[in-house]
């Protein structure tokens, strides 16, 4: 075909309105899929950071807790009373024996005191470099000067007094290096209901701290623990922190950098705000008012009473996470040149291409997955083999010390199969095993793990029960399932199951005793007559 020179022009016309139209059809694609994957990235760091926060409010006030679990129980220690009815200096010294113990126990108390009504120092133990010791007596100092004794010793006995987060003094001197602390203080008194004293826990704060900290490892914003009046306890820049009792850092606040965000994270406990400075997530702590552990402790007469948590309620800390801009800036452009080079590649390659490409990413998975399901399930029944199963139990075991969670292990094994490959085969054999595992699956839930360990010899984790009973109704369930006979080589055969259940951490803590107790168990069931279950017991 011959093309005259106004032809050539209308196929360069055609193809450039067509070139045209499919160049704005993919930039209003590839634009709508930018837009809706920043401002999911933006939900989606949003929600993250909310969550992180509200989880590390959990975590400080179940820390909170826990002090004062701990000064309570300190409180009511028979030597303390002792001390306090008579003044022995043999019980002081079992006193600071007391508290040496309990110091190395927990690990996190700088201090533990005892000051008489004077405000003098009686006991104090220190926690230095690991290990706690006791103040010798010409040590002691006198306290009475100080915020926290004079605003506990006010306190009806064993209400709880909570300091504001400060720096450690000694001898008047902040002390090198820093050594935040919070102060837990009870006032206590004698068996006939007079005020002695003041008992005090020095809470060295990095601890908490430090829990912030690691659990915004894989958050994208900078993590800021401030007080009321916006000065750092905890930021991105270590000199800025601690301003308001160190002169030289007075003007280093989060006020005087994001005054317009400060203003509105103060005037709510909890607020998310998106500035041109970036996302600011922000969550109000009260030491004290979020706490809930009422106590009730007997008074001289016998008559029981509530007390109290008594602390600095004008004060409260702000745990707020930022996302600078910048940061944000680079993730919105990254996202943009995914897309735009995406809408490159599309003009550049064809379609069969694409396909092979889509070919051997599949074929990649493929092999993955099939590497993994051929190390970790049986090949017979597809379920869990023994090595899958042992790494599921060490995190299940991990995480139920870490909730205080129980779950329960049943070692099964089989009733009359040995007869039944005896008799028609191993194909047979083979027929029932796998049955058998589609009936386990049947009678237990999603979540719970069922493993071929051996021959006919299954392991099923329940992962979280309230109760032992909670384990013997599954493995009920389990034996009616299995009464049903299976169908052999044309005839029908029943066979039974031997269960053994070990309760964690009742009847262990570890993978080996958990497994040995149930195996125990099961034993005991074939012994006694052989399908029925019993529950590991010492």
């Amino acid at each position: 075909m011959i093309f005259n020179i106004k032809s050539d022009r209308n196929i360069y016309y055609y193809f450039l309105i067509i070139f045209i139209i499919l160049v704005s059809l993919l930039t209003g694609v590839i634009g709508f899929f930018y837009y809706m994957e920043t401002e999911k990235n933006i939900m989606l760091l949003r929600t993250e950071e909310s969550f992180n926060l509200k989880l590390q409010q959990a975590a400080l006030v179940n820390n909170f807790n826990t002090i004062v679990s701990d000064l309570r129980f300190l409180a009511r220690q028979n030597e303390l009373q002792h001390y306090l009815d008579n003044s022995d200096p043999a019980l002081k010294e079992m006193m600071e024996e007391e508290y040496i113990q309990f110091a190395e126990k927990r690990g996190y108390y700088d201090q533990i005191r005892f000051l008489d009504e004077s405000g003098m120092e009686v006991v104090r133990v220190n926690y230095k470099n690991g290990y706690p010791e006791a103040e010798k007596e010409e040590k002691l100092q006198q306290k009475a000067g100080r915020y926290y004794f004079s605003e506990s010793i006010k306190l009806a006995p064993y209400d709880i007094f909570i300091s504001p987060l400060d720096l450690n003094i000694e001898n008047g001197k902040i002390e090198i290096p820093f050594k935040p602390v919070i102060r837990f203080a009870s006032p206590v008194s004698d068996s006939r209901g007079n005020k002695k004293g003041t008992l005090i826990l020095n809470y060295l704060a990095n601890n908490m701290i430090d829990t912030i900290v690691k659990a915004f490892d894989f958050s994208p914003g900078e993590k800021m623990i401030l007080n009321s009046d916006s000065f750092w306890l905890h930021g991105p820049i270590e000199s800025n922190k601690w301003g308001f009792i160190i002169p030289e850092r007075k003007m280093r606040k989060f006020s005087a950098d994001y005054p317009d965000e400060w203003e509105k994270i103060n005037s709510e406990n909890d607020i998310q705000i998106y500035t041109e400075n970036g996302i600011f997530t922000s969550l109000t702590i009260y030491p004290g008012l979020d706490i809930s552990l009422p106590g009730i402790n007997p008074d001289k007469d016998g008559n029981k009473h509530i007390h109290s948590l008594k602390g600095h309620y004008n004060f409260y800390w702000k745990l707020v996470s930022h996302i600078p801009e910048e940061k944000l800036k680079n993730q919105r452009n990254s996202i943009l040149l995914k897309y735009v080079t995406f809408g490159s590649l599309l003009f550049i390659f064809s379609a069969f291409p694409a396909w092979l490409f889509a070919q051997i990413i599949i074929r990649r998975k493929m092999s993955r997955i099939k590497l993994f399901r051929s190390a970790n399930y049986d090949k017979l029944t597809d379920l869990p083999n023994r090595s899958y199963l042992m790494h599921r139990l060490k995190s299940i075991i991990s995480e139920s010390e870490r909730y205080k969670r129980k779950f329960a292990l049943l070692f099964l094994d089989l009733d009359g199969f040995k007869e039944v490959n005896d008799t028609f085969g191993h194909d047979a054999g083979d027929k029932v095993l796998i049955q058998t595992a589609e009936r386990f699956r049947a009678g237990t839930r999603n979540y719970d793990i069922i493993a071929r360990i051996g021959g006919d010899e299954f392991i099923i984790i329940l992962p979280s029960i309230n109760s032992s009973s909670s384990a013997e109704k599954v493995a009920k369930k389990l034996l009616e399932a299995i009464k049903t006979p299976y169908e052999i080589s044309g005839t029908k055969k029943r066979i039974g199951i031997s269960i053994g259940i070990s309760i964690f951490p009742d009847s262990g803590n570890n993978i080996d005793d958990l497994i040995n107790n149930a195996d125990k168990a099961m034993y005991e069931v074939k012994n006694k007559g052989k399908n029925g279950y019993k529950i590991f017991d010492n």
